[in-house]
């Protein structure tokens, strides 16, 4: 993810959690058996706790000193623009979300 090109100076790693999750797969149907698909999100699924794992291994290599600490505003700011919540509101039409 090129984190190295914020590595400087003044850079280093904002700590806020964020994850996205996106696979499609295409296939044709008549080549594969019926239940490809549920097996296929199963073991997907069976993976999340290895890349959860893994990612947390990386993040422990990276020295406290690179770490920025953001504000409790900003924070709440950082999960408006990207939680399900306020994008839920936001296509209800209940907020306006600007990040």
């Amino acid at each position: 993810m090129e984190l190295y090109k914020g590595m400087a100076k003044k850079g280093g790693v904002v700590r806020f959690s964020l994850a996205q999750l996106t696979l499609q797969i295409m296939i044709r149907k008549t080549e594969f058996p019926e239940f490809f698909g549920k097996v296929s999100r199963e073991f997907a699924l069976g993976q999340f706790d290895e890349a959860v794992a893994r990612a947390k291994n990386y993040e422990d290599r990276i020295g406290p000193q690179w770490w920025i600490n953001i504000s409790d505003k900003n924070y709440d700011r950082y999960q408006k623009c990207t939680g399900k919540p306020g994008l839920d509101s936001e296509i209800k039409g209940y907020m306006t979300v600007k990040c």
